[in-house]
C-alpha cells in the first residue's frame, strides 16, 4: 500500500511539473525603498537614499526623469534586484553592459529607462534615467 501511496505521489508531482512545462526558479525576497511618487513603476531596492539635489523629474503629457540613489548596498545585490523587479513592473531587460560600472537598459510600450550602476568604496550609486521611446 505505501508503494502505491508513494507511486501516486510522485506520479502526481510528474503530471504537475509536466503541466507547468518552465522551470521553477526561486527568486530571493528584496526589500524596497519608497520609489519617487512620480514613478511608482521604478522600483527601488532598500538601502538607498535618494538625492533630491542629483535628481530631476517632469510628468506632463510624457514622464521623464533622472533619479540618483545613493547606499551601502552591494553592487551585484542591487544589479540582481533590478533584473528581477523591472519585469514585475512592466519593463522588458534590453541589455545589461559593464561590469566595475554596468548599464542596465529596459523599456515598455511608451519609455525607454537607463540604469547606471557604480560602486566606490562601501557606495553604490544608482542613476535611473527613463523618457519616451525614441527620444
Amino acid at each position: 500500500m505505501r508503494t502505491r501511496l508513494t507511486t501516486a505521489a510522485l506520479a502526481a508531482l510528474g503530471l504537475a511539473a509536466g503541466c507547468y512545462g518552465g522551470t521553477i526558479h526561486v527568486v530571493p525576497a528584496f526589500e524596497h525603498a519608497q520609489p519617487h511618487m512620480a514613478f511608482p513603476d521604478m522600483p527601488v531596492p532598500a538601502g538607498l537614499r535618494y538625492l533630491p539635489a542629483e535628481s530631476y523629474a517632469y510628468q506632463g503629457p510624457f514622464r521623464s526623469c533622472d533619479l540618483t540613489y545613493r547606499g551601502e548596498v552591494d553592487l551585484d545585490r542591487v544589479t540582481d534586484f533590478y533584473r528581477l523587479q523591472m519585469p514585475a513592473t512592466g519593463w522588458r531587460a534590453v541589455r545589461t553592459v559593464g561590469e566595475q560600472r554596468r548599464e542596465m537598459f529596459f523599456e515598455n510600450d511608451r519609455e525607454a529607462c537607463k540604469l547606471t550602476l557604480h560602486r566606490v568604496g562601501d557606495t553604490t550609486t544608482v542613476r535611473i534615467e527613463v523618457h519616451p521611446a525614441g527620444a
